[in-house]
């Protein structure tokens, strides 16, 4: 409930390639690999979640696995303004522990990865309003 289907459909309208928005599936040189389930998008007025292909959206599956470009660590608070600030690669590396279940349960494997995926790749943390913004300047980011 903090929004990350509603950012993933954002982008995915905006033209982003579409990998995943539940697990980021990453390999030991810190590449994400595509973990493409459908978006379970909820009703706007809280109908059950409907699981929708992001080809219903307009949008693409990624098929090769790729570097990590961005992290993005957020979530939705209504009337939030999107001010992103750069974490230390330490600061980012907490943020990922925190949403990885292998570090709890195995940390002596999933450390190296995250290490390896947080080194040389810009992680920004804010809370955020609306998600289409947010998307555009996203992108937008990555293609500067």
């Amino acid at each position: 409930m903090t929004g990350k289907t509603t950012l993933a459909r954002a982008l995915v309208e905006a033209g982003a390639t579409y990998y995943s928005d539940e697990f980021a599936v990453l390999d030991r040189q810190g590449r994400v690999h595509p973990y493409p389930l459908p978006l379970s998008i909820r009703g706007a007025h809280g109908q059950p979640a409907q699981k929708t292909p992001v080809e219903a959206l307009g949008g693409q599956v990624g098929s090769e696995p790729l570097p990590v470009g961005l992290i993005v660590v957020t979530e939705y608070q209504p009337g939030a303004r999107w001010r992103p600030r750069t974490l230390s690669a330490g600061q980012a590396l907490l943020a990922l522990m925190d949403n990885t279940v292998a570090a709890r349960r195995e940390p002596s494997f999933s450390m190296p990865i995250l290490r390896a995926t947080v080194t040389g790749t810009t992680v920004v943390r804010s809370k955020r309003g609306e998600a289409r913004a947010v998307a555009q300047a996203l992108l937008q980011r990555l293609t500067c």
